[in-house]
């Protein structure tokens, strides 16, 4: 698969594996084309430069089961604070959705959440490490749960206190721009720790020394609730050929039904494509220079993140988080008209979120290893290790 079915596949565009490229993204390309002189972030002489200095090379394929990193150095840190500043507002339109679209998306695994953070009939008080804008925050806090959400991105906070300025629950919402969570005031009284897709953006150290600070400084039974990309054990995928037959015909049937859709849309104006574009565009230029999105950014493989959390955390309950409610989400957050978007809401998060527990029955993660999947740990933290 050559680089741009690769990134089409990843923005949820490659129908099947011998494909071309779908009618919606030729628009959306012809309609917002990559201008040739336009400057990119990251050089590729700076994106070489990194990745030697954390032991990789530029020309090694960043996608699938590249060796995480044991360390970051300075020129990779200023390249990843510099790749979320830039991108932070595109990144907010791409995976934080309006509050209607999180009801629709992100309900089921963040209600869950709240049971688990809550079960003991006591005030939660929530830690968000990497929040981003904070949208967590607006969905759960309240009289019963107090969030505390930190990012070392300032324009991913700048939009979370924007935000909480209209939020109805804002005396619940405090948000900090830091990278040292311990600076943030009665950080002992924490009783449940979120990490939402925060972890796969460190290296083995970064990792290791996080998890020390928190569990030296968290009380013993603190909840974690952590939510990552994971690529699946390629050695205990146990997959029958009708099962992986089955998958496929239902995610690409799935996935053409919101191609036409999102083709229709186009026609009548009705879809916001130069977020789409930009995307595409930010992701050509990460691939080519050796990243996976942003320079820091790699999934877990399942047995290697599974082996480092039991150092620290008693792993009490995983699961995944669905495979096409989120490029439902995507396509329903880019809907111009507020009436398309409720329709739309209604007629697809149903049959997405059907058809992602039958795709979760049947084994999809262990029979596709070259994709990742939103895979949820609850977990409690054990200082008896």
């Amino acid at each position: 698969m050559n680089i741009v079915q690769k990134i089409l596949g990843r923005l949820g565009y490659s129908l099947t594996r011998d494909s071309a490229t779908p009618s919606a993204t030729k628009k959306i390309l012809a309609l917002h084309p990559s201008k040739a002189d336009t400057k990119p972030l990251i050089s590729r002489e700076d994106a070489a430069d990194a990745l030697k200095s954390v032991g990789r090379e530029l020309n090694v394929p960043a996608f699938y089961f590249y060796k995480r990193p044991d360390k970051s150095s300075v020129l990779m840190e200023q390249l990843e604070n510099n790749w979320w500043n830039a991108h932070g507002e595109l990144i907010e339109k791409a995976w934080v959705f309006s509050e209607k679209t999180n009801y629709y998306y992100r309900k089921d695994y963040v209600s869950k959440a709240v049971s688990f953070f809550k079960e003991t009939g006591k005030k939660a008080v929530i830690l968000d490490l990497g929040c981003g804008s904070g949208w967590l925050g607006r969905m759960i806090a309240d009289d019963g749960l107090e969030y505390h959400g930190m990012d070392f991105s300032s324009t991913q906070i700048d939009i979370a206190n924007k935000e909480k300025q209209k939020a109805s629950n804002k005396e619940h919402l405090h948000y900090y721009c830091l990278t040292d969570f311990r600076k943030i005031e009665n950080i002992s009284s924490v009783t449940g720790v979120v990490i939402h897709a925060f972890l796969h953006h460190l290296y083995w150290e970064d990792l290791t020394n996080l998890f020390d600070e928190l569990a030296e400084t968290l009380p013993q039974g603190c909840k974690f609730f952590i939510m990552e990309p994971v690529y699946p054990a390629k050695s205990k995928a146990a997959n029958t050929f009708t099962e992986k037959a089955t998958n496929d015909a239902l995610v690409s049937a799935y996935r053409a039904n919101l191609i036409f859709i999102k083709n229709k849309l186009m026609d009548e104006n009705n879809y916001d494509s130069k977020t789409e574009s930009d995307l595409i565009q930010a992701e050509f230029e990460s691939t080519k220079n050796g990243f996976f999105f942003s320079p820091k950014e790699v999934p877990f493989k399942l047995d290697e993140f599974k082996t480092f959390l039991a150092t620290y955390l008693t792993i009490e309950k995983t699961f995944h988080c669905g495979v096409l409610n989120l490029e439902t989400a995507q396509l329903v957050e880019r809907i111009r008209s507020e009436e398309k978007q409720n329709f739309f809401s209604e007629l697809l998060f149903p049959a997405a979120n059907a058809l992602d527990k039958l795709l979760l029955s049947n084994n999809y993660f262990e029979a596709n290893e070259n994709n990742y999947l939103f895979t949820v740990f609850e977990c409690s933290l054990n200082k008896n290790r």
